[in-house]
């Protein structure tokens, strides 16, 4: 029987509790939920709101509660009930002070931000691996050239570098999207209670303090009805994930036989059941389909939410799994993403093959045409062009030689982040160094997060040997 219930209400039917039961979700977070009682038992303490021989009886019950040992019941309804019935159990009457001046709401909304900050600084440190492996590959290659594709035809010059490049710097965007997302995320909803505060006296900005937060929600309604951090945690991991479907896409067909330009290592591909010659490249068709997934997790999210009054509505609760899930898939995928990158082969007589056509260097022709000849440079399109048409297009002079070399198109690039070996080395250095100092800051930050648990049990433990004593 749920405690919450007791003589007011029957007990539901076991079929009931566990529809509406977050149980097999809430196992995730029962390490914030305890942090968070202990806060706001050191707050009612220090408030002088209940009496000091119960707090401490409170706090002890806490600290003695193994967060992997806890085994939420279904008829708890979820784990905040769990953990107020165990506290209950080990400081008997004095258990019920635990629920003063904070409700299911505040600290669902806390917990849910703990572990969505963590998570998040852990998939940008799982971003900046994959930038780091994609800028080791694209430095490896500054002079492998291969055809820049526009609607999948072969359209201009470039190299491996410079295409990989792309991707590293639309990863870094998403790395710049989950930090403003992280920052959104760590502020505190406790004290706001079940939406309106309470007549308790809560020092709202210490408990955040002690939990590791930023700040406090100003709102106390808001503070319990938002969800938009986790709307804007679905996203980015949505537009993470969208790259890195685009990435294995081309992996994907560059491994075909038609392109042939890399090879995945064998651990990333499989053979076909019936057909031995076969490499199926599998672990990037995976991350693609994966990618899928959660972008319907964001369409689910966002259907949940919308239209929803603004207060608590248990209807919030079934964001839950679809934001641990997008976590945890997100993570897995940029993980290994990143292996795939490191193993990756570019074949080298492959991409030479594919770069020698000499139409890639068109637009080179029609430029130098306007340039040197001062032919206006429609002019020169079209006569290019039907040069094209006719097979006329021939490198017979030294000077259009010259111009149709892919190798000197791609070095006289000289636009500021384009395929020029110049620019690529300063590509490379400019993401490396902005890795490095994001790495740090990502550390930072988690041993923080992580020592959470920690800090406040050392300070509960204060607290009960001051009583002891």
């Amino acid at each position: 029987m749920s405690i919450l219930r007791g003589k007011r209400l029957k007990d539901q039917p076991l079929e009931i509790a566990k529809f509406t039961s977050s149980a097999n979700t809430d196992q995730r977070i029962v390490e914030h939920v305890i942090s968070i009682n202990i806060a706001h038992t050191l707050s009612l303490l220090r408030e002088g709101a209940i009496p000091r021989s119960d707090g401490v009886k409170c706090l002890k019950a806490l600290l003695s509660l193994d967060p992997q040992k806890i085994d939420i019941a279904v008829s708890d309804e979820d784990v905040h009930v769990t953990i107020e019935r165990l506290v209950s159990e080990l400081a008997g009457p004095s258990g019920g002070f635990l629920n003063l001046a904070k409700s299911r709401n505040d600290q669902v909304a806390t917990a849910l931000r703990m572990e969505a900050r963590r998570a998040l600084a852990n998939i940008a440190l799982e971003l900046c691996d994959l930038i780091s492996a994609l800028l080791t590959k694209a430095k490896a290659e500054q002079n492998s050239l291969m055809p820049y594709y526009t609607h999948l035809q072969r359209a201009q010059p470039t190299t491996v570098a410079h295409v990989l490049l792309a991707h590293a710097h639309a990863l870094e965007r998403d790395l710049e999207r989950t930090f403003f997302v992280l920052k959104n995320v760590n502020l505190c909803p406790m004290g706001a209670a079940a939406g309106c505060g309470s007549t308790i006296k809560i020092d709202r900005k210490r408990i955040a303090k002690i939990l590791a937060f930023d700040g406090v929600l100003q709102n106390t309604i808001d503070a319990v009805a938002t969800r938009d951090f986790v709307l804007d945690a679905i996203f980015v991991a949505s537009s993470i994930m969208s790259n890195l479907s685009v990435l294995c896409e081309h992996l994907i067909l560059w491994s075909t036989k038609e392109f042939n330009f890399v090879r995945l290592s064998d651990e990333h591909v499989s053979t076909s059941s019936a057909m031995p010659h076969k490499r199926n490249p599998v672990v990037p068709e995976i991350i693609r389909a994966k990618s899928s997934q959660v972008v319907g997790k964001l369409i689910a999210a966002f259907s949940i939410v919308n239209a929803l009054p603004y207060g608590y509505n248990l209807d919030l609760q079934e964001l839950n799994a679809l934001l641990f899930d997008t976590f945890d898939v997100t993570q897995q995928s940029l993980k290994i993403a990143t292996q795939l990158v490191q193993k990756l082969e570019f074949l080298k007589e492959s991409l030479d093959r594919a770069t020698k056509d000499h139409s890639l260097c068109s637009t080179d022709l029609a430029e130098w045409l306007c340039v040197e000849k001062k032919i206006p440079y429609r002019e020169a399109y079209h006569y290019v062009g039907d040069a094209i048409v006719h097979g006329d297009l021939k490198a017979d002079k030294a000077q259009t030689l010259s111009v149709l070399d892919p190798q000197k198109s791609v070095q006289k690039r000289a636009t500021e982040g384009g395929p020029s070996k110049l620019s690529t080395t300063f590509q490379i250095r400019a993401l490396s160094a902005k890795i490095f100092k994001v790495k740090r800051r990502i550390f930072v930050k988690l041993k923080i997060f992580d020592e959470v648990p920690l800090k406040i049990s050392q300070e509960a433990k204060k607290e009960v040997m001051n009583i002891d004593s």
